[in-house]
């Protein structure tokens, strides 16, 4: 029972951390020039899983602006937001889904202490 709240913590951190970059990348979809980044998830011994951000640097669109230096063209932000909100959704789900794990652990641990104690 120990090794399945390890690995619910785990998976708890992990469903963090991709919930935050997701929200990262769209606190910075205005941002010119801003990369996003992406949770990637690795399973860790002896079992847990652990989120690895990664920046990826594809370009963004270009777009004509005017700058102080006259009209440039202008990096903006490779962020979609109609990929970040489906990627916050599942985060949402999974983390929920670890919660229910913790909380079938501790009525079990609490049903095996109640049988010891008889």
């Amino acid at each position: 029972m120990i090794s399945s709240i390890s690995a619910s913590l785990s998976g708890l951190n992990a469903f963090q951390s991709q919930i935050g970059v997701s929200a990262n990348n769209i606190a910075n979809v205005n941002t010119d020039g801003f990369k996003k980044s992406r949770a990637v998830l690795e399973s860790v011994q002896p079992q847990g899983v652990v989120a690895k951000p990664q920046k990826l640097e594809l370009p963004g669109p270009l777009a004509l602006e005017q700058t102080p230096e006259g009209e440039q063209l202008v990096e903006k932000s490779n962020v979609d937001v109609s990929q970040e909100i489906p990627n916050v959704l599942a985060g949402q789900r999974a983390y929920e889904a670890n919660i229910k794990m913790l909380k079938v652990a501790n009525e079990m641990t609490g049903s095996l202490l109640d049988l010891i104690d008889t």
